[in-house]
């Protein structure tokens, strides 16, 4: 997602070519013997749930493990995540865990069932997809200033806009973009973004808020309208999109981040035997080009840019949550 983001994309490269620079660790530990768990607090289908089954097949080989990957999807991430924070630290249990997993929702909940900075042992970064507004054909909108706009008209009711889920990183992102232009739009969420698309292409929510790895397909179908890219940059596979306005008040660089974790007591030895093959699997082209290919931009690296990331990520959003009084229902 966001940050001072000095995170900015060369950030992102350079701490790319360092994880590529890293050494497999020879003498590291394998995990227990058995199957292995790959937990993923989202539904199947999704962004974070495309992302760790290509990964797990590519471990699966690669270690000689069959690796089940379970979804438990359900408040935001924090049943998946109390059930991998507490789960056997044998080596044989992973997790998915995203930004709103490991930053967010400290803020956003008022008791969790695991501690973010406390029950991971962070074991690499894998891939981040940019935010984008997009619009419905039949909103009448073409571009964010024409959005902005109407906005600021006194529409009653005013403008509303979808996104998969309240305290995830598309609604943050459209909190943030309200914050620093003054938009006024109503946030309406829904369970995933394939629940909230048929009430977007047909205008009853006139705006959503997707990730590019979710949006790719009703884009390139005209299903909906892209009209802003909210990372800070262009987008390769949408060029013709329009960056973030040039009067923000403030930096908006916004992703949906996934890195791989497992529970804290994890032996040093065994997190080090997943990173290595996590690197080897990211630098496979097959999977490096499935993730490209669906809107997703992977980094073979270690445990420390994820860390560096998800630091970043620190920076910007605790501080929104509470100055928004953005709230999640438990």
């Amino acid at each position: 997602m966001q940050s001072d983001l000095s995170w900015s994309r060369r950030s992102f490269l350079v701490a790319m070519g360092a994880g590529a620079c890293a050494q497999a660790v020879g003498a590291a530990e394998s995990p227990a013997p058995g199957a292995m768990k790959w937990i993923v607090g989202y539904p199947a289908g999704g962004g974070a749930d495309f992302v760790t089954r290509v990964l797990a097949a590519q471990l699966g080989s690669q270690m000689k493990q069959d690796i089940e990957v379970v979804n438990m999807p359900g408040k935001g991430g924090t049943l998946a995540a109390g059930a991998a924070a507490h789960a056997a630290a044998d080596g044989r249990n992973l997790f998915t865990a995203d930004n709103g997993i490991l930053v967010y929702n400290a803020s956003l909940f008022k008791t969790l069932p695991y501690d973010p900075d406390k029950d991971f042992a962070l074991i690499g970064f894998m891939a981040r997809t940019p935010l984008l507004l997009v619009v419905s054909p039949k909103s009448g909108f073409t571009s964010f200033e024409q959005i902005l706009k109407a906005s600021k008209a006194g529409r009653t009711p005013p403008l509303q806009y979808a996104s998969p889920g309240e305290g995830s990183p598309h609604h943050l992102a459209m909190e943030l973009l309200k914050s620093q232009t003054g938009l006024v739009a109503t946030h309406v969420p829904y369970r995933g973004t394939g629940m909230a698309l048929p009430d977007v292409v047909s205008g009853k929510v006139p705006m959503l808020v997707v990730d590019l790895a979710g949006g790719l397909i009703p884009i390139k179908s005209a299903a909906v309208v892209p009209v802003l890219s909210m990372s800070g940059r262009r987008v390769t596979q949408l060029p013709d999109m329009p960056t973030v306005p040039y009067d923000l008040t403030g930096p908006l660089n916004a992703y949906a981040t996934v890195g791989l974790v497992a529970p804290a007591a994890t032996p040093m030895p065994m997190q080090e035997r997943l990173n290595a093959e996590l690197q080897t699997a990211m630098r496979v082209p097959e999977v490096s080009r499935k993730l490209n290919d669906a809107g997703w931009e992977t980094a073979a690296a270690d445990a420390t840019l994820l860390r560096a990331y998800m630091a970043a990520e620190r920076a910007i959003w605790p501080a929104l949550i509470r100055n928004r009084g953005i709230t999640v229902t438990q």
